[in-house]
């Protein structure tokens, strides 16, 4: 093998060389100075080519070319000189007397050193080759069977269409003859042919053979040839077992590369499902301040570790070629918009704008991969918010161009953050590194997300650019080509809106992105607009105010507050008009908050900023219609989808886990450990669903749904896969054996109660075809005796949300209220149906009092309204009605579902 010789002072040159040079083969040697460079040449004196670097401290690159030229054994060796500045004249006459054969400049052009190395390693194989040819000459010359001798090949000859005999000594050697004739004449008849046959063309054909206690693989090359007039064939066998040997290995490890993926993602993900999962359930009970914030961040470092793992094996499914883009319809200013919101608490902390702006045209419903484009736009976003310490992060849709069935969008995202040097953009895109490996360090990370995102965009049929400076920001942007399939579902319905066209409005705010994002909206509106930036002269908003029908005002700005400049106008102006705040602080004192007829939070969202509008200028206009209908996910509940469950799982902690999850939901599972004691329970106990583990003892899940379909047929229960075993192979070994759902672990709540619905619905619509009942829960949580107390017949004319109350709140903390909120319905659920299951009516009073006490304060009407029906079941010592117990279930969850659709969690 030939060898390269790499001399670098700095390390980091020598990475950056043999990163380049990775795919050539050649031996690389590498030496750090002058003096190394001249040991190693000492051990190494066959090294083919030098990269030599000009300037080195110890032993400039010209003296350690000085010093080669005089030694007889070193003074062939051809130098490449690799220098970060242009040579002079005289450097360069110096450095070619020396021998030096070219120059490369840093920074260093791929494809520039690839080139020129190849083409030195190339000559030097040549020359090798010319060498070789001279020597066969000679031995032609002196003895014409040397020639055959050194052949590569093992050479038969067959002169009557017999039979084979060696000609050269590789041949008689190797002792093949015999088996080598029985394989000819083996592959002839079964081809129905003679050796005669090969006479008219070449045959190529592969020999696989046992052969000195090892398998060898041989090319078989069997060609005509005349010697004088007589016709005869010549048989010449390559020997391809080490290239043979080389693609099974290959193909060996890509096998063995995805059953380590597949363990992997088991591996992790199954003590993660306990993890996640567990800490879920502790933040659901009743905590102290330091309690609560150790189960937060064991929740938040549980779901970072996931999003790593995550991104591990996306990158693998990328690279062996198994993503696949999917196509769904998908409303594209909601999923900007929730996109966005992810990040606007983190946005606040750090005092930093986040904004979005999607020009009308792009306002539409599509077709997509809604899921991958998530995805690139969280991490890009992600990463904006990350590097931005001050200023802001947006983020633009653009309509490229219109094609016959959809459009060409961009999507930009731009910050004013840290930048990124013009010689480190490359490297960005590169697997597991970052701009600096400092950064790694103090933001985390693993170098992953850039790089999936590019692949991403390409496999979408777009493309990925990037454009920074230091210190002045970056700006990542992408095309991608989408069908449109009509408007977007949020864009306020004019015809229900009071009319707003020729409204004057008056915004100010110090910050340019967001003067342009409410001027452009407001304007498409058909308000007119004055808009003013720094610095704020009082006497000129005073005069703009005089003719204004309505004010949007930032709280903080450089030369005046929000609140003191809305004092000011109110105190100057006889008639004042209504008066938004739009604020990226969250805390506004109270007697500040009087001033403002609205107040409404960063970053702008279309649709909570019309509804702003219209309660600041209409008042009783509370919430705009549009075309879009809440999506509804109800939990499943034992009363709601009766079904009798068995858990099929190993591994204790996830027992613990699936048990907490369906009895938060009414059930009560049985338990199974393995396969076998499915197959044990299923004799004699009537089943519905079994939420079934693939790896477990004695019997795993795939044998065990093989079974279980085999010994009941069409009358066998549901099975749904609940597996760490996330991969794309195993969800459809799954569906081949006859599982019907598939759950990846870490497993949340929400995903098994929908699993369990669509189970429900499908057992449903098995048996109302057969003329059977419904599913009954047999092991369903115990029923109350009837109370005397009175039914609620009037609870459908309470609302289920007090939407202004809700409305009220800030934008900002109206996730983290919804989140609490939700944590408080769970554990106070749990707590009221285990009173019933009791009979504990003490305790019921209790429970029903703290959760009535959550309803109320964010909103919940219907619900809080059960509760307090509940506490006075309590008090008097009587059970409510078993219709309302069902209906507290439901309540909660479409209050919990309507909070949720409010906040686009």
């Amino acid at each position: 093998m030939q060898k390269i010789l790499l001399v670098d002072d700095k390390p980091a040159n020598l990475v950056v060389l043999e990163r380049i040079l990775a795919d050539t083969e050649v031996e690389k040697l590498q030496a750090l100075s002058g003096n190394e460079t001249l040991k190693v040449l000492w051990k190494h004196p066959d090294v083919t080519l030098i990269l030599l670097d000009l300037n080195m401290p110890d032993m400039s690159g010209l003296e350690v070319a000085q010093i080669l030229r005089e030694m007889e054994q070193f003074c062939h060796i051809p130098i490449i000189f690799v220098t970060a500045a242009d040579p002079s004249s005289d450097i360069l006459s110096q450095a070619y007397g020396l021998g030096a054969v070219d120059f490369i400049l840093k920074p260093i052009d791929d494809s520039v050193l690839l080139a020129k190395v190849n083409v030195f390693l190339s000559l030097e194989e040549k020359k090798h080759a010319l060498e070789r040819a001279v020597i066969e000459a000679n031995y032609w010359r002196d003895f014409n069977h040397q020639v055959l001798d050194l052949a590569p090949s093992l050479l038969y000859l067959s002169a009557d269409f017999s039979s084979f005999e060696p000609l050269n000594i590789r041949a008689k050697n190797a002792d093949l003859s015999d088996a080598f004739n029985e394989f000819i004449h083996t592959h002839f008849h079964h081809n129905n042919k003679t050796l005669a046959d090969a006479t008219e063309s070449r045959m190529n054909t592969h020999w696989r053979v046992e052969h000195g206690g090892k398998e060898e693989t041989y090319v078989v090359t069997i060609s005509p040839f005349y010697f004088g007039d007589k016709k005869q064939l010549l048989a010449a066998l390559e020997n391809v077992s080490e290239q043979e040997n080389a693609r099974r290995a290959a193909e060996e490890a890509d096998r063995a590369k995805s059953n380590f993926l597949a363990n992997m993602s088991h591996e992790i993900r199954t003590p993660l499902n306990g993890i996640l999962g567990m800490a879920s359930l502790l933040a659901r009970e009743e905590l102290n301040t330091s309690q609560r914030e150790y189960a937060n961040t064991i929740l938040s470092c549980g779901e970072h570790l996931l999003t790593v793992i995550n991104d591990i094996l996306d990158f693998s499914k990328i690279e062996a070629g198994r993503m696949e883009i999917d196509r769904i319809s998908f409303d594209l200013p909601s999923m900007v918009e929730a996109c966005i919101m992810t990040f606007s608490t983190k946005a606040l902390e750090k005092r930093i704008e986040l904004a979005y702006e999607i020009e009308p045209r792009a306002r539409i419903s599509c077709s997509g991969d809604k899921t991958r484009l998530q995805q690139v736009l969280t991490n890009l976003v992600s990463n904006a918010v990350k590097f931005t310490h001050k200023g802001y992060v947006k983020l633009t849709v653009t309509v490229e161009e219109e094609t016959q069935d959809g459009c060409l969008l961009t999507f930009s995202i731009q910050d004013s953050g840290i930048g990124i040097a013009t010689e480190k953009i490359p490297q960005l895109f590169e697997a597991f590194t970052q701009a600096e490996m400092s950064t790694t360090r103090k933001y985390g990370g693993t170098g992953l997300g850039l790089t999936i995102s590019r692949k991403l965009v390409d496999m979408m049929g777009g493309q990925l650019f990037v454009e920074s400076d230091v210190d002045k920001g970056s700006r990542f942007y992408f095309t991608l080509p989408v069908a449109d399939i009509g408007p977007s579902l949020i864009e306020p319905a004019a015809e229900v809106s009071p009319k707003i066209e020729g409204i004057r409005a008056l915004i100010v705010d110090d910050m340019p992105v967001n003067l342009e994002i409410l001027e452009k909206n407001l304007a498409l509106w058909g308000l007119n607009v004055t808009s003013m930036s720094e610095p704020v002269v009082l006497e000129d908003v005073l005069s703009a105010a005089k003719n204004a029908d309505l004010i949007i005002l930032d709280y903080q700005m450089p030369s005046i507050n929000g609140a003191d400049l809305a004092q000011q106008i109110r105190s100057q102006l006889e008639m004042t008009p209504p008066i938004i705040l739009f604020s990226s602080v969250l805390h506004i004192p109270e007697e500040e908050r009087k001033l403002f007829t609205q107040i409404t939070y960063k970053p702008f969202r279309l649709s909570v900023f019309f509804d702003v509008l219209m309660r600041a200028l209409f008042d009783k206009h509370h919430r705009f219609t549009s075309q879009q209908k809440p999506i509804t996910v109800k939990r499943a509940t034992g009363n709601t989808y009766p079904l009798n469950l068995l858990i099929a799982e190993d591994n204790e902690v996830n027992q613990r886990l699936m048990q907490h999850y369906l009895r938060d939901m009414g059930y009560k599972p049985a338990l199974a450990e393995n396969g076998q004691q499915v197959l044990d329970y299923l004799r004699d106990h009537s089943v519905d669903v079994v939420l079934m583990d693939m790896l477990m003892p004695v019997m795993d899940g795939i044998q065990a749904t093989k079974e279980i379909r085999q010994l009941y047929g069409d009358s066998a229960p549901e099975v749904i896969a609940v597996t760490a075993n996330a991969t794309k192979e195993d969800k459809a070994l799954c569906k081949q054996v006859g599982m019907s759902d598939f759950l990846a672990k870490p497993v949340s709540d929400v995903h098994l109660a929908e699993a369990l619905e669509r189970a429900y619905a499908r057992i449903n619509n098995k048996r109302t075809a057969k003329g059977e009942s419904p599913p009954r829960n047999q092991n369903q949580l115990p029923q109350h005796a009837v109370s005397k107390a009175a039914p609620l017949n009037f609870l459908s004319e309470i609302d289920v949300l007090d939407t202004q109350r809700f409305a009220s709140f800030p934008t900002a903390l109206q996730q983290q209220l919804v989140s609490s909120f939700e944590n408080e319905w769970q554990a106070g659920q749990e707590r009221i149906l285990h009173c019933f299951e009791q009979d504990d009516f003490g305790q019921l009073e209790k429970s029903a009092h703290k959760l009535k006490g959550a309803c109320y304060n964010i909103g919940c009407l219907q619900l809080g309204k059960i509760c307090e029906h509940f506490q006075e079941c309590g008090e008097n010592q009587l059970s409510p009605e078993e219709s309302l117990i069902a209906l507290f279930s439901q309540a909660g969850n479409e209050a919990l579902t309507t909070l949720k659709v409010s906040v686009n969690l």
